[in-house]
């Protein structure tokens, strides 16, 4: 039950996944419970070297989520709190499509990572409850894929493209 006096809130969820070996995730469709505040969602993959602060945060809430915006609520090295260890492994908002992978890509997931979902919550016209939930697809071992990784970079969307820059991250006239 998330709360705040604003109209905004961001909670992180650990998520294990409990695999035994390394999975390549081709795709992830994320259930939001409650549709009524659940804005969006960003899934970041926690590796082995931030696992540790994942459980200890997901324990000191009991397992119900901490507060968090940016990022999975890690510490950076300067101590201040951001993205720190977080890869995005995906990402829902209303009307998006079942959350699969262009065919013959997919993520790479090592067996000891963990996933914090970051939820956008609204207020603005009720509160409530949500249960929302993380449904992965993993492709058997084996599986002949290209393996694609995310990149977070703060920037303004505004700068301009490259010539032969294919991204819609920046602004192109």
């Amino acid at each position: 039950t998330p709360s705040s006096d604003a109209l905004d809130e961001y909670y992180c969820y650990a998520i294990n996944p409990k695999f035994k070996r390394d999975a390549m995730v081709t795709g992830v469709q994320v259930i939001p419970g409650n549709r009524r505040i659940v804005h969006h969602a960003i899934l970041f993959r926690i590796d082995a070297g931030d696992r540790a602060a994942v459980l200890a945060k997901d324990k000191a809430s009991g397992g119900k989520g901490w507060p968090c915006f940016g990022g999975p609520g890690l510490e950076e090295k300067d101590g201040a709190s951001g993205s720190a260890g977080g890869n995005w492994l995906s990402v829902w908002v209303p009307g998006a499509g079942d959350g699969q992978f262009p065919s013959g890509l997919a993520q790479a997931l090592p067996k000891d990572s963990l996933i914090v979902m970051q939820v956008h919550y609204n207020f603005t016209n009720e509160t409530g409850t949500d249960n929302s939930k993380v449904v992965l697809s993993v492709a058997p071992q084996g599986a002949k894929l290209r393996a694609i990784r995310s990149q977070l970079a703060a920037a303004p969307v505004e700068i301009r493209c490259a010539d032969n820059l294919k991204t819609v991250a920046c602004l192109r006239e």
